[in-house]
């Protein structure tokens, strides 16, 4: 089929529809990238992952509009080449990308190899391969001539834009963070938040708690006049979550993020501190470590202008695409993920910027990686307070002390020894020592500039080491003028940061967060509550990430509840709950006033109901909650209208919902649940509230059929069969 159109008209729609072409091309490849392995998309339902693939292109296609019109323009009144045409390059761009990261997730996948292995003058023959590789496609794209426009193109594009206008319709979502009350005045002198945070770092090796040894004699001079709490401890044991924790003022289990895949989504995006703090003045950043304490990273939006970098030219990208990503959350992770993957890359090949490989950031297996951080990190704290007008907030967090191995820069206790095992003493002291020097010339910096008196500096960690959340960290807060000072002896969290930092701004606390004010003499702590994850592995390209996040769970797989000196843990996979004494707990309360194991878990259980989770599969608790059948039918209450509503069967983790069932002569809509033996067994008989499609067994086999089962958002057809009586017990599998 042929259209005939002015030259001129064939020219803007057949370049048009190969750059949506290449959009929607780009976007697919990432997307079947991401869906193979643990990702954000391991979240996504069906339509969200469909959703993914159309109104993503859309996006970016949008986002590209102004630059083709441009160079349309310059092409059209400056170059005036047929040969020569810049807006042909491009659609040739993005194709060269796709290439290029094929090319690097295959030679990484065999070999470990890709762009960034190489920091010296071998990148730059992935730079030539990949210049060699665009003049390849520019002059294959430029070949197409003739008035006559292609049939299949610009009319696949035009479909492709349709579907995704209507996923851009459909899909849109309003999140707001909604208004704050505040008692500020128009003369209000705001004063600077700097939160000096290092990695992993344990209370009880610090000389300003009382260590035998001298490794933080600076901050040991601050704690007369700080407001110090000497039993805080972290909400996650590992970095993300503990950050997002700090930030929002959210539990891990509210926000969802608790560990890689993990990102935060909906109004949790856009529901915490810095976005309180952006709209009454400050300037924010954000200056810690790539995918591990980046918030950005965790689609924390609308909240740092300065962030890792993420403002500066490796993530022009992401700036560009910012109006849009605050419309459609879903999509917003996944774009900048995606994006980040090859902005990153072709920085590194053309010498911009090296790649950073957080792999060895984080695990510091090439010793002295620590200290070259840690310094460029104070550093861009220096240049942010100096570029930037008061008031400022500051995220600072530090990986010296990170571990399992340390490179002191001036040793004392490890001076002259070989680091010759993980979490050595002496070495992990040094590193304490280091980040008590930080804090000094911190201090220092502020004193030279005279903004000292005007700074709330926070001294804290994101989770004692190894890591571990069953360990007090530190919390010093140095207030201007010494405004608050004492020791808090009952228990504090880190999602209290924030909620402490508005109270003393005159800023009222919103709902949504879950933390207390510290400024708050006497007020119940009550319970504590950390998180930790599913077993953990590094995939080259993806990064350290839970295998295999599924419901109800998803990475989630340890709970701890710390009710004063005693922490109680729940290891869902393992099936077991176990409580122990906090080692080093100060003020320890009275045996009448700790909470009984069976009130713990009873705790736990209306804890994890609040925060949507499914807690059928926790049955094994039964004997330590006698009424744990009034938690399920809360816990099933929450999922009956959603999933009996429908007409196919649902299994989400280790629940089946049959919405309408023949059974023992009976129409039930009936919820099963995986026993040990990964069979199901019935817990729970209902009247039915949809009977448009009724499930029968077949009595010869014994059996039924589930078709067009919703399994974990995927569609499939399954078969459930009954393979014994008394009580009856059946096995579900794919149906043949």
């Amino acid at each position: 089929m042929k259209i005939i159109l002015d030259s001129r008209t064939v020219v803007i729609v057949q370049m048009l529809s190969r750059l949506y072409l290449a959009c929607s091309a780009y976007v697919f490849m990432e997307w079947l990238f991401f869906v193979t392995k643990p990702s954000i998309l391991s979240y996504y339902t069906v339509a969200e992952k469909v959703s993914v693939i159309f109104l993503s292109p859309l996006l970016i296609f949008i986002s590209l509009l102004p630059v083709v019109l441009l160079f349309f323009a310059i092409d059209k009144w400056l170059i005036k080449n047929d040969r020569l045409k810049l807006v042909a390059a491009v659609p040739v761009l993005i194709y060269a990308s796709i290439i290029f990261l094929l090319a690097e997730n295959f030679s990484n996948t065999l070999f470990g190899l890709y762009s960034g292995s190489f920091q010296g003058a071998g990148r730059y023959v992935y730079l030539v391969a990949f210049i060699a590789l665009m003049l390849f496609l520019y002059r294959q794209s430029i070949k197409v001539k003739g008035s006559a426009l292609p049939g299949t193109s610009p009319i696949m594009a035009a479909g492709c834009i349709i579907i995704g206008i209507v996923f851009a319709i459909t899909g849109r979502s309003d999140n707001s963070a909604g208004p704050i009350s505040t008692d500020l005045g128009s003369d209000s002198n705001l004063p600077n938040i700097l939160i000096l945070s290092s990695d992993g770092i344990n209370r009880r090796n610090m000389s300003a708690y009382g260590y035998e040894r001298d490794t933080t004699p600076f901050i040991k001079s601050l704690m007369e006049h700080s407001l110090v709490s000497d039993n805080h401890f972290s909400n996650s044991s590992y970095t993300g979550a503990s950050v997002i924790s700090l930030l929002t003022g959210k539990l891990p289990a509210t926000t969802g993020v608790v560990y890689q895949p993990d990102g935060l989504r909906g109004v949790d995006a856009y529901e915490h501190l810095p976005g309180i703090l952006q709209k009454v003045g400050y300037t924010n950043a954000d200056i810690s470590v790539r995918y591990y304490a980046d918030a950005l990273d965790m689609n924390m939006l609308e909240s740092f202008q300065v962030a890792n970098d993420h403002s500066r030219i490796n993530n022009i990208f992401t700036e560009l695409y910012s109006p849009l990503f605050s419309r459609y959350s879903e999509q917003s992770v996944f774009l900048k993920q995606s994006l980040d993957r090859i902005s990153s890359r072709l920085l590194h090949i053309a010498g911009i910027k090296d790649f950073a490989d957080v792999y060895e950031m984080v695990t510091a297996e090439k010793l002295g990686i620590s200290l070259s951080i840690d310094d460029s990190r104070i550093q861009q704290l220096f240049d942010f307070m100096e570029e930037n007008s008061e008031p400022y907030f500051v995220h600072l967090h530090l990986l010296g002390t990170h571990g399992p191995r340390f490179s002191p820069v001036d040793p004392l206790y490890s001076q002259g020894q070989q680091q010759t095992e993980n979490h050595m003493r002496d070495f992990y002291d040094d590193a304490i020592r280091d980040y008590d020097n930080y804090v000094s010339e911190i201090y220092s910096f502020l004193e030279e500039k005279g903004t000292l008196e005007n700074t709330l500096i926070i001294i804290n960690s994101d989770h004692s080491r190894n890591p571990n959340v069953g360990l007090p960290i530190p919390l010093i807060m140095k207030f201007p003028d010494n405004q608050y000072s004492g020791v808090i002896e009952a228990s504090t969290q880190r999602i209290d940061l924030a909620p402490t930092i508005l109270d003393y701004l005159g800023i009222t606390k919103p709902e949504w967060m879950e933390g207390r004010s510290l400024l708050v003499p006497d007020e119940d702590p009550g319970l504590i509550f950390a998180y930790a994850p599913l077993s953990i592995d590094y995939i080259s390209g993806v990064g350290w990430t839970v295998m295999d996040p599924k419901p109800p769970f998803y990475t989630l797989n340890n709970v701890f509840v710390m009710n004063c000196q005693r922490i109680y843990q729940l290891k869902i996979s393992q099936h077991t709950f176990t409580n122990r004494a906090i080692s080093g707990y100060s003020n320890p309360c009275s045996k009448d006033e700790l909470l009984s194991k069976s009130e713990i878990a009873k705790a736990l259980l209306t804890h994890l109901i609040e925060r949507d989770y499914e807690i059928l599969s926790l049955a094994w608790l039964a004997d330590l909650v006698p009424d744990l059948d009034d938690y399920f039918s809360i816990s099933r209450g929450a999922n009956i209208e959603k999933y009996f509503s429908k007409s196919t069967a649902t299994v989400t983790g280790d629940i089946l919902y049959l919405p309408a069932v023949e059974y023992q002569q009976g129409l039930y809509a009936a919820v099963l649940s995986k026993n040990d033996t990964g069979d199901f067994v019935i817990v729970d008989l209902q009247t039915p509230l949809n009977t448009d499609n009724i499930f029968r067994f077949d009595k010869a086999t014994g059996s039924l059929l589930l078709n067009q089962s919703d399994v974990d958002g995927e569609t499939r057809n399954l078969r459930l069969s009954l393979i014994s009586t008394n009580p009856a017990v059946f096995r579900l599998a794919i149906a043949e």
